[in-house]
């Protein structure tokens, strides 16, 4: 296919994206006018996205040149090309990985005689990164944050491999409660569980083998695309459970929270990497923070709540934000008190009776 002079799409992968580009991507990709409003009102705020899209694009061609593999696809243009074959793929009866690949090599001026099913293979796997933000790819040292390998896409649909990682299984039956201190913010400043950001939707709430770091993923305005688009991808109700866990982590009606996720996006390193829109408006009401709510994620949720009610303060900073259990609170900060204040107050009396053996000293009359 012969590019026009003037199409924003037609430059290689290795080059930024222009501001006529990135309207074009989204546009594109998933039929929706980016930088107006979403069906609620609600303009779409897609920095994030666009930032992982330029990294998936420069690593990709990375990976083709360094292995001395043919580039199949060159331009920003053929990866569109290359997400609607995957979409047209799973239109109906969708297609098995094996079926792409070859409906691939047919397609101008994707096909290249040069291009093995491998590369081809790799190529398919990018494309249903660029689609889904889920680490698709044969290469097992891939972008996983926390314990999790790269998700392998064997010769079955692409939906097989979505809905092998989203279930409703529930293998943890241990009843917890997501009451409203339940915050990212308070898993730092309480349990010291650091919150680390992630780009791969499988390795959402996702806790390290120590307990100390918890993956969250933060693209709140990529998953609202998947909802107003026509075709889905992931398991009804996926999306809108998703969301419900990061308004439950980040209420931004909380002074704390919010202040907190304010901090995190100043980071050295996370520009661009922290959805801002993640930080919900409102707090979940106590209905809708039951752990019966969440079927998707509900054991990992399960499994980070025992961490942190697990957890004890180890600092005095950490003992001051710790409003779990306020009868502990209360009486542990009024210990303090007692202890701070007879302190001092044996400390001034011990100050007074030196002065005065002074005084007596050099006045003996």
């Amino acid at each position: 296919m012969q590019l026009q002079p003037h199409d924003p799409l037609r430059f290689a992968l290795n080059t930024p994206l222009s501001d006529a580009a990135k309207v074009a991507i989204v546009s594109s990709l998933w039929n929706f006018a980016f930088g107006i409003s979403d069906p609620n009102g609600d303009p779409l705020k897609l920095a994030t996205y666009l930032r992982y899209y330029e990294e998936q694009c420069r690593e990709f061609l990375h990976q083709c040149t360094s292995r001395r593999l043919v580039v199949c696809t060159k331009t920003h243009r053929d990866v569109v090309m290359l997400v609607h074959l995957l979409r047209l793929a799973n239109i109906g009866a969708p297609s098995t990985k094996g079926e792409i690949v070859a409906a691939l090599r047919t397609v101008i001026p994707l096909a290249d005689p040069l291009a093995s099913d491998d590369v081809l293979s790799d190529a398919v796997d990018f494309g249903a990164r660029l689609m889904l933000m889920m680490d698709i790819r044969a290469d097992r040292r891939g972008n996983h944050v926390i314990n999790q390998v790269p998700i392998q896409w064997g010769d079955c649909t692409l939906r097989i491999v979505i809905h092998s990682q989203f279930n409703t299984t529930k293998e943890l039956s241990t009843p917890v409660r997501l009451e409203r201190i339940f915050t990212a913010a308070s898993l730092e400043h309480i349990a010291n569980i650091k919150i680390v950001w992630t780009d791969n939707l499988a390795d959402h709430l996702r806790m390290s083998e120590d307990d100390t770091q918890v993956a969250v993923y933060s693209h709140a305005q990529f998953l609202k695309l998947d909802q107003y688009h026509d075709q889905k991808f992931f398991p009804v109700g996926f999306v809108e459970e998703t969301l419900l866990t990061l308004a439950l982590l980040l209420p931004r009606g909380d002074p704390q929270v919010s202040q907190w996720f304010k901090d995190q996006q100043k980071m050295k390193g996370l520009h661009n990497r922290v959805d801002r829109e993640a930080a919900s408006g409102r707090r979940l009401k106590a209905a809708e923070r039951q752990i019966s709510k969440f079927s998707y994620w509900h054991d990992r949720l399960v499994i980070l709540k025992q961490a942190f009610d697990e957890s004890q303060p180890r600092t005095l900073w950490q003992w001051w934000n710790d409003r779990r259990n306020p009868v502990q609170w209360y009486n542990f900060w009024i210990a303090v008190g007692l202890i701070v204040g007879l302190t001092v107050f044996f400390g001034i009396g011990s100050l007074i009776e030196g002065g005065i053996q002074v005084y007596k000293a050099y006045h003996p009359s």
